[in-house]
């Protein structure tokens, strides 16, 4: 049986072509859809008015903004989407200082249509497991402290 992701969307953060042709024949007739910007202010915009499952950033972007910038502005949101990152030199120092930040993946890049998916699917369900999760929590909370009044 397949789950069923609430929140398809996926914010592709990516500048290169490359990059963007292949996230788009990767999710062609899918029925994800896919949102691409090309800069941190392009995705911060789309972040404050669209409804995002998951995030896909290239590792620098233009105008000298890189992932961490935008690290920093989805730790302000109230429930950020999992953030994946990209890059050719997905090595293992930067897997692990990209994991303490808390980013979800590091897909090496060229991008392998493959992995893409299985990583989106994978981000997007946990999070909303965990949204889920914590639904339930405040919803109980609230039950509890009702029947405690």
């Amino acid at each position: 049986m397949e789950n069923k992701i609430e929140n398809a969307t996926v914010l592709a953060i990516l500048p290169a072509d490359e990059d963007r042709l292949s996230l788009s024949a990767a999710f062609a007739g899918s029925g994800w859809i896919l949102v691409f910007t090309g800069s941190l202010e392009e995705g911060l915009a789309v972040l404050k008015s669209v409804l995002v499952g998951v995030v896909i950033c290239d590792m620098r972007l233009s105008g000298g903004d890189s992932w961490k910038d935008l690290i920093d502005e989805m730790l302000q949101m109230q429930t950020p989407p999992p953030l994946i990152l990209a890059d050719r030199l997905a090595d293992d120092r930067l897997w692990v200082e990209a994991l303490n930040l808390g980013v979800y993946d590091l897909l090496a890049r060229p991008l392998d249509p493959k992995e893409v998916v299985r990583a989106v699917t994978m981000a997007c369900l946990r999070n909303e497991r965990r949204s889920g999760f914590m639904r339930n929590r405040k919803q109980s909370g609230s039950r509890d402290s009702k029947e405690a009044a």
